[in-house]
Parts: C-alpha cells; sequence; structure tokens
C-alpha cells in the first residue's frame, strides 16, 4: 500500500536529531505563508488548499524537504528570518517575490549541475525542465529569455503567448496581453495603436469595470470580485465546487471554490471547476485537474500535458 510521502516525510524529520530545529523553522515559514496568502488573496487558502490545516502541513512538509537537500545554501536560520519577515512585507511584494531574506541562498553546485532547488546552485537558481521536478543549475533568466523549455527565475513570470520570462508591470507601466500587470493591477488597452497602461483594479462593490479592459480596469479577483458584463460594475464573486459550471454562466461570472480550478470556460462558453490533486493522482496542465502544491504535474515534456502529480525529490533529481 502507498502511504503519504508527505507525512513519512514529517515523521522521519521529526525522529532525527537536527529535525526538530528544521521543523520547528519550516512550521513557522508555513504559518506565516499561510496567513499572507489569506491576507493578499480573499479565501486564498481555502481556495487552494481547502483549509489552514492542510495549507501548513504541505507547506512545512515541502521546506523540510528542501533543508535536508544536498549542497542547499538555505538553513533553519535562514527560514526563520524569512518567517519573521513575511507578515511586514506588502501583498505586492510577496506576489512579485520580492521578499530579499526569501530568496533561495547560494548553495554549492556549480552551473551545469543537476538540481532540485535553487539553494543548491552557486547561481541561486535551478531552472526545471518542464514536466519535470528537476532541473540545472543556471545563471537566473533575463527579462525577455525563452520560457519554452524550462522556467524562470524568481519574480519573473513566463508569458504563453511569447514563451518569454517578464517582469509584471507596475501602477501606470505600459503593457500588453505579452506584459502582464502586478498584483492588484489590470491592464487597459483602448483601441490600437495605443498602448495599454496597468492602472489599479476595482477593489470594492459597485466600483466602474470593463470586463474587456478597453475603457475602464476589471475587477480585482484577489479581493474577490468580479466584473458583471451586464451591470459593468465590480460585484462579490459567486462560487461553486468541484463539478460546477465556471465562468460566464447565464450572464452571470461564476468562479470556482473549495481546492477546485476552472477549466474549459472561453467566452461565452463555460468550463468546469475540477478539485484539485495531490500526489499520485492524474493530472492535465490543459484540460484539468491541477495538482495541490508543492506537487507538480509531472508530464515527462514540456510538450505533455496530461501526467502525475509529484512531489520535488531531491534523491529522485540528484
Amino acid at each position: 500500500m502507498r502511504s503519504s510521502l508527505l507525512c513519512c516525510l514529517i515523521a522521519l524529520v521529526a525522529c532525527s536529531s537536527s529535525g526538530p530545529s528544521a521543523m520547528t523553522a519550516c512550521a513557522q515559514l508555513a504559518a506565516a505563508t499561510c496567513a499572507k496568502i489569506e491576507a493578499c488573496v480573499k479565501g486564498g487558502v481555502v481556495h487552494r488548499y481547502g483549509d489552514a490545516a492542510t495549507c501548513e502541513a504541505r507547506q512545512t512538509a515541502a521546506c523540510v524537504v528542501s533543508l535536508g537537500a544536498n549542497a542547499t545554501g538555505n538553513m533553519p536560520e535562514t527560514v526563520t528570518t524569512c518567517a519573521t519577515t513575511l507578515p511586514q512585507s506588502t501583498c505586492a511584494e510577496y506576489e512579485a517575490a520580492e521578499v530579499a531574506v526569501c530568496a533561495p541562498q547560494a548553495g554549492t553546485r556549480a552551473a551545469g549541475a543537476t538540481c532540485t532547488y535553487s539553494a543548491q546552485c552557486a547561481t541561486s537558481f535551478c531552472a526545471i525542465a518542464l514536466g519535470t521536478n528537476c532541473g540545472v543549475c543556471a545563471a537566473a533568466t533575463a527579462v525577455g529569455d525563452s520560457c519554452a523549455t524550462s522556467t524562470c527565475a524568481r519574480g519573473q513570470t513566463c508569458v504563453a503567448s511569447t514563451q518569454t520570462c517578464q517582469i509584471s508591470g507596475v501602477q501606470n507601466a505600459n503593457c500588453d496581453k505579452d506584459h502582464p500587470c502586478g498584483y492588484q493591477l489590470s491592464c487597459v488597452t483602448p483601441a490600437a495603436p495605443n498602448p495599454g497602461s496597468c492602472l489599479l483594479a476595482g477593489t470594492t462593490v459597485g466600483a466602474a469595470c470593463d470586463p474587456k479592459r478597453e475603457s475602464a480596469p476589471t475587477c480585482d479577483a484577489n479581493s474577490a470580485l468580479v466584473c458583471e458584463p451586464g451591470t459593468k460594475a465590480c460585484t462579490a464573486a459567486t462560487y461553486t465546487n468541484a463539478g460546477g459550471a465556471c465562468g460566464l454562466v447565464a450572464q452571470k461570472v461564476v468562479s470556482c471554490g473549495d481546492a477546485s480550478v476552472c477549466f474549459g470556460a472561453m467566452g461565452a462558453t463555460p468550463g468546469t471547476c475540477k478539485a484539485i490533486v495531490k500526489e499520485g493522482a492524474a493530472c492535465d496542465t490543459a484540460a484539468g485537474p491541477s495538482c495541490m502544491a508543492p506537487t507538480r504535474c509531472v508530464t515527462g515534456s514540456a510538450a505533455a500535458t496530461a501526467g502525475t502529480c509529484a512531489l520535488p525529490d531531491p534523491v529522485v533529481c540528484g
């Protein structure tokens, strides 16, 4: 019978001589991280994990495994520093991975060496091959670098349309479909050839909005708001659970809740909420379901979409 890898990892570390120190630090970071998620994304913990206990347990276990990886530069002390600093950071800083003390510390592996975590690398960046949990130590990607086969560096976003690494724009920065905006910002793009601008999204019920983002920003999803097409006003998001229709349903925007993600919604065509699954379960990056962090959908290649949820494992990756 296959046991839960997360539970076994926690038990292993708890019984080791160095475990309590790592466990204490990781539990502190997990609590701070889950609290930050909830502070920055209304209902974020429930939507991503189902409940706070699951969030903290999974965050703790992932942290413990990473601290046990060979060649890592991260230590319990650096984890504790991150945990105590995180509550004072802004949501914009957290979402953009700009909390400096939480960045991976340099490890001892040279460029080209295999890795599971960025903290194993002297460059502080492990380029994970898409469709896998394993990567190679490399120089951090720069804005505009390709992300067609591997991940972008910390704080960067892989834009699907161009398959390049980009940094999310700040307020009033130029933007378009290939250059996203940051936390609580909406890319408003008037008719061509006018450039788009990152403007504050609606954060209150009743705020004017434009679902097409041509004449006004849309509403802030982090505040659990949606822009209703008929009224062009921000309203409280309506949620449904796994199996329910999502997207534009009977002219009303419906979002997924309770650890589920919407797949298949396009324009006026509704999608379906699919429950987030854990390690060992089948997943599909295009059709769903999604994997619950810290697992990734391992498909074997960047081109494939169907795979199995698996935890990053430094034993497997080396």
